[in-house]
């Protein structure tokens, strides 16, 4: 749980001789009883040919030494007792602030990722005054990133391996427990309090990674609720905590999201919970809608081998809105909120759902159920319509792993958008842009909106067409959108779970569209 306990501090007006110095003074506040520590001087080429700190001047005397870091970008300095790693930025190759600020975010990974192999506990990050602000926030937020490895392993060792070898042998990964980010510059009270946004998103992302890794098994309906509740009961801003679950749905009128977890062992659930910033205004500023389905099998549509196993993480776009949730609860953002988790299991047992059923929606549209794993759409349908009408939010944001089909449009790394209205789903591009979430707008047409017809029903989950499956997906929804509600649909099953790592995001869960979100809400 490296969010619970990892610090990430920023010092402006600190000289690379005073890093040293914060070095020293953090290695107290690190608990592991094998505290590494390591300095981190991140500079540009021109900095170290124009004035070459001491520590440096020994190493450059060596070409192998030039010409390996001028060809890995970064090394291991051995001075005195400290133990520095040199990480270089040529920034004559970067012609524009956005190239700038990708490289430095690409230094960032990689730093970290050295740190982490020699499993350093602390270390203080001196930051070049060559980069600006900008670059300082992109930098410290790769970096926070970075610093995580979702690991269930357990050490097995025999009763004679000492400490030592304990700690060269654990199966565990090693994280960083304090990061000191060093600047010399002086940085105002506004850029110091954006830099500590980046800071708390980075680590909201991480405590979301840690939801969306649990598996199904444990992480059920009842799990998510219990997670929801530790967020925000208690908590400063939070006014209201709103339950409807099990059959409490299908009397209610929700029977499309009832109908797709009534066969799970733990209940299907809607959690609503309001965050009020802005105490002076009664309005709702923004709806966040999360898919949460806990474990999707396909329901009596069931997946085959090779499409289920990863299926525990079907609750991104919930963990996404939990993420924003705490992220919300300690920037203290002034905008109210209302977050709605549709939370559900999609299982199999006698009383399931079934193919050709004709359910009743909330909005009183009917829907012929086309296919039983089409499930999440018939969840948010209830939870949006419910949202409107409890909350009549100005704009409303669902996200969603919702099609496998935007993966085919967008690949793994680009979130599929889409809106009614192009001006709120371009400042939600921006926002995601700024902390390099990748979204990209897609279409929703009449033909689209033709295919999701039936001919008995109002409306079908699955459609007349296999073709354009994250734009049909998209135009069942905005059925139940309001006419006087902005909104902004976002299909994450791309990016919400990598194979792979890509940048400073792991494979596995990514914690995806929660720093989005929190970048969003910051703006407003």
């Amino acid at each position: 749980k490296a969010y619970k306990s990892f610090k990430a501090v920023v010092n402006s007006k600190t000289p690379l001789a005073s890093v040293f110095e914060v070095l020293d003074s953090s290695s107290g506040q690190v608990q592991s009883e094998q505290k590494q520590g390591s300095i981190v001087a991140v500079m540009t080429q021109k900095e170290l040919e124009s004035d070459p700190p001491e520590w440096y001047k020994r190493s450059a005397e060596n070409d192998s030494f030039l010409a390996d870091l001028k060809k890995t970008k970064s090394a291991w300095i051995y001075h005195g007792n400290n133990r520095i790693l040199l990480a270089t930025h040529d920034d004559s190759k970067e012609t524009t602030a956005e190239k700038k600020s990708k490289a430095l975010r690409s230094i960032a990974v990689k730093t970290m990722q050295a740190l982490n192999a020699k499993k350093v506990t602390h270390a203080a990050f001196h930051i070049s005054e060559e980069f600006d602000a900008d670059n300082i926030n992109q930098f410290v937020n790769a970096s926070v990133l970075t610093n995580y490895k979702y690991n269930k392993k357990e050490d097995v060792f025999s009763p004679d391996t000492t400490e030592e070898e304990k700690l060269e042998k654990t199966v565990h990964p090693q994280l960083l427990e304090n990061i000191q980010f060093c600047t010399p510059q002086s940085l105002s009270e506004s850029q110091l309090s954006e830099t500590e946004f980046y800071i708390t998103a980075a680590k909201s992302a991480l405590f979301g990674r840690d939801i969306i890794n649990v598996r199904g098994s444990e992480a059920d309906p009842d799990f998510m609720e219990e997670q929801i509740r530790n967020v925000a009961e208690g908590k400063n801003n939070i006014t209201d905590i709103h339950m409807i679950k099990g059959q409490e749905l299908q009397q209610q009128g929700l029977n499309l999201f009832y109908n797709v977890g009534k066969s799970a062992q733990s209940d299907p659930r809607l959690v609503s919970v309001y965050y009020k910033g802005n105490p002076e205004s009664d309005q709702t500023d923004y709806a966040i809608i999360g898919k949460g389905l806990t474990y999707d099998t396909g329901g009596l549509n069931l997946k085959p081998t090779g499409y289920m196993e990863d299926m525990y993480m079907d609750k991104g776009g919930a963990v996404a809105a939990l993420g924003a949730l705490k992220g919300a609860i300690e920037l203290e953002l002034p905008v109210n909120v209302a977050f709605t988790f549709g939370i559900a299991e999609n299982a199999i047992d006698s009383k399931s759902y079934k193919p050709g059923d004709i359910l009743t929606s909330l909005k009183g549209l009917t829907v012929n159920v086309g296919n039983t794993d089409a499930e999440g759409r018939l969840v948010l349908a209830d939870s949006m319509t419910w949202t409107q009408r409890k909350f009549n939010p100005n704009y409303m944001i669902d996200l969603a792993t919702l099609t496998g089909a935007v993966k085919v449009a967008l690949g793994n790394n680009i979130a599929g958008i889409f809106t009614n209205d192009d001006e709120f789903m371009s400042k939600f591009k921006i926002a995601g842009d700024s902390v390099y979430e990748n979204h990209w707008h897609l279409p929703i047409n009449d033909d689209h909106r033709e295919i999701m017809k039936h001919d008995i029903a109002n409306l079908s989950n699955s459609g007349k067409s296999r073709y354009g499956g994250s734009s049909t997906a998209a135009a069942f929804l905005e059925n139940f959108v309001e006419k006087d509600t902005k909104w902004v649909h976002c299909d994450l099953a791309g990016p919400a779970y990598l194979d792979k790592p890509f940048e400073a995001m792991p494979a596995h869960g990514t914690g995806f569209g929660i720093q989005t979100l929190l970048k969003m809400l910051t703006d407003h």
